[in-house]
């Protein structure tokens, strides 16, 4: 056989057997849901939703776009978190503030317990003042 040939032959009942395979996979797929949670607006118009840090329930909003989850000053206090100092990284937000101190608490999603998650510390006026903190993608990814 020609050795062209043999190749674009071979090259299609590859192509046919992945599709076959591809097709059998489709067929086993099934989406399922690991999480549900109620969703309010808030006065300001952001999408919240309660969440349980520390174990207590918090009403962080949510910012899919955002690469760190953070909870306020007055969060940190009434949960009673430490706060430390971020010597890796730090930013530049809200005005020109500087955000360099982080706390870890445990949270809980769905039935699992995540035991230390790291929430960078933002200023009180920064979110509305029903609103404890921002659930970003390092959680809402786990």
């Amino acid at each position: 056989m020609n050795p062209v040939r043999l190749f674009v032959s071979t090259v299609a009942v590859v192509a046919g057997l992945f599709c076959l395979d591809q097709a059998s996979a489709a067929d086993d797929c099934k989406i399922k849901r690991y999480l549900s949670l109620p969703m309010t607006i808030d006065e300001a118009g952001l999408v919240t939703v309660p969440f349980n840090v520390g174990g207590e329930q918090l009403n962080l909003m949510i910012d899919t776009g955002g690469v760190f989850s953070m909870v306020t000053d007055r969060t940190a206090v009434r949960l009673k978190l430490r706060p430390q100092m971020m010597h890796f990284q730090w930013m530049t937000m809200y005005g020109g503030r500087t955000l360099d101190h982080f706390v870890e608490a445990p949270i809980v999603i769905g039935s699992a317990v995540v035991p230390k998650r790291p929430f960078i510390l933002i200023p009180d006026d920064s979110l509305p003042v029903s609103d404890d903190g921002i659930l970003s993608t390092d959680i809402l990814g786990i």
